[in-house]
């Protein structure tokens, strides 16, 4: 197996280089299945009779019934299912058995247990087991029934090389339907956690990497071998992939029976901070050009949009691309002054939380951001009135005063108009969607020439430095965002030396210096004018 590998050249330049994929390990045995109930003959005479009856309802292999040949009238009563021998068809090219073998008979339909939920799971019928041998029929019909029903084994009593010839695959899909299964939970806010599916959809490409991994072959070396097999994530994205794996493995080994000391460990690699990348100002300048661009004359009528190859665009297409842009033009004036995320703006209105949506459809009464315009200043209440219990500290924050005049002008437009919603359609009407559109997004940025990649999430980056270039302290800018110093230094480094220096020139004076030598002198002289009373006196 190979992948490409990016390796970069002295000179700077990067190439893609084929690489031999040498981290797929071969598993000791063939895999073990979840359930625990893939055991030979020997491994099941081996258990005890209160174990054969917690996995399989039955005191041991000799619990159901078996009825030989001549005796098919002698079936015990009232028994629900038994085994059968059926003899081959003496016809030749008959319908009947060509060959001996045994058979389980269901009289009456077996259901699965209460805490599997399923129903019924076997019906009335005959079974064919393919064996002669009683002990092997009984195995493959308890086998068959137990897994049916929802039994297991618990992982307790296996043996270590059957714990470590486990599906990592299998162990995540346990943990995914047992631990993330349901209806998703509420946040503070009342809003959907997105956390779960970002767990599940990492142990899904982790998976997709290693459809084959067994337990005992996880190990640290999978820090490696996932970079190699998924190129096309980020490093800080295997991290969060590796971590919701390993948290997975852990929780679903426990639910199957396996104690805590045997579950495998992993040192996961920190990919250190995420690269930044540096805005000027003609980036933000030609952003905002781009989304001023509207495909319609002031009259209604449809503006033609010639590119700079002469090409013109149909009005169908126009529309397409340059849908909802008066959405992204005023975030992309808010949000490099606040330091906020793109999702707080689709719900943000001019009133506050208590008053209800004037176009009478629902609103989340727990999550109302809205912008309080005053007299002296702006407050952005990007969590409504409440606080929300969380890492997410997203309470009100001040406009910054150079985009006042702006933002005043914002809320005189929509006044006149009775737009209730800051960042509303051109007839004023909400946008009904959580997030604006991020096909959209991505056509202002094609239309602006920058760089492809860039997300809406880049506007922090250059809030964070704004705040650095102004010479701002964390401390204040920290305060600016409405959150800690101490995320802004683990996520943007420590601050630029600018603002060190300034406070250092401010702070740097002869005057501290100079009155503490006066207080030295005047304190000398205080004991030697004592002295010199003292002596005088005793003269």
């Amino acid at each position: 197996m190979t992948f490409q590998e990016t390796q970069r050249r002295p000179d700077g330049a990067t190439i893609d280089k084929s690489c031999v994929d040498d981290t797929r390990l071969p598993g000791p045995a063939p895999s073990t299945d979840p359930d625990g109930l893939d055991l030979t003959l020997e491994e099941a005479r081996a258990m005890s009779p209160e174990e054969f009856r917690q996995v399989f309802g039955v005191e041991g292999l000799d619990g159901l019934p078996r009825v030989g040949p001549g005796l098919l009238e002698k079936a015990p009563r009232g028994c629900q299912l038994y085994l059968r021998l059926r003899r081959a068809s003496r016809t030749p090219g008959g319908r009947g058995a060509r060959t001996d073998s045994i058979e389980l008979v269901v009289r009456t339909a077996q259901y699965a247990l209460p805490a599997a939920g399923i129903g019924m799971v076997v019906r009335p019928s005959c079974i064919g087991l393919a064996t002669t041998d009683w002990d092997e029929a009984a195995l493959k019909a308890l086998i068959m029934l137990a897994r049916k029903q929802g039994r297991r084994r618990r992982a307790s009593t296996w043996p270590i090389e059957r714990i470590q010839s486990l599906l990592c695959a299998k162990v995540l899909d346990t943990y995914v339907d047992v631990f993330l299964a349901g209806p998703r939970p509420l946040d503070a806010a009342g809003r959907p956690k997105r956390s779960i599916d970002n767990t599940i959809y990492s142990i899904r490409a982790f998976q997709k990497a290693f459809p084959d991994l067994q337990v005992g072959d996880f190990g640290n070396w999978i820090n490696k071998g996932y970079a190699q097999r998924t190129p096309d994530r980020s490093p800080h994205t295997r991290r969060g992939d590796l971590y919701a794996v390993w948290k997975g493995l852990k929780e679903g080994l426990a639910h199957l029976g396996v104690p805590r000391g045997l579950a495998p460990g992993l040192r996961i690699e920190d990919p250190g901070r995420l690269p930044k990348v540096a805005w000027t100002p003609g980036v933000l300048d030609r952003l905002r050009a781009a989304a001023d661009r509207y495909p319609w004359e002031a009259d209604g009528t449809p503006r033609p949009i010639v590119l700079a190859d002469g090409f013109v665009y149909p009005h169908s297409m126009a529309v397409r691309s340059w849908k909802h842009r008066e959405y992204w033009r005023r975030a992309i004036e808010l949000l490099p002054y606040t330091g906020t995320r793109v999702g707080r703006l689709p719900l943000t209105r001019w009133v506050g939380p208590e008053v209800e949506p004037m176009d009478g459809l629902p609103l989340p009464r727990a999550d109302r951001p809205w912008i309080e315009v005053q007299d002296d200043a702006i407050w952005f209440h990007r969590d409504g009135e409440s606080r929300v219990d969380s890492n997410k500290r997203r309470g009100p924050v001040q406009i910054a005063k150079e985009l006042e005049p702006v933002v005043r002008r914002w809320f005189e437009e929509d006044a006149a108009k009775g737009f209730e919603f800051v960042f509303h359609k051109p007839d004023g009407s909400r946008h009904y969607h959580r997030q604006f559109s991020w096909e959209t997004f991505k056509n202002i940025v094609r239309d602006a020439g920058v760089n492809p990649e860039m997300s809406p999430h880049w506007f922090k980056d250059l809030f964070v430095e704004l705040c650095d270039s102004a010479g701002m302290p964390r401390e204040e800018a920290a305060a600016a965002a409405d959150t800690s110093t101490r995320t802004l230094e683990r996520k943007y480094g420590p601050a630029l030396r600018k603002a060190l220096l300034r406070r250092a020139a401010e702070g740097i004076t002869q005057g501290p210096w100079r009155e503490r030598a006066s207080s030295k002198t005047a304190v000398a002289d205080r004991f030697a004018a004592a002295r010199a009373r003292r002596l005088g006196g005793t003269s």
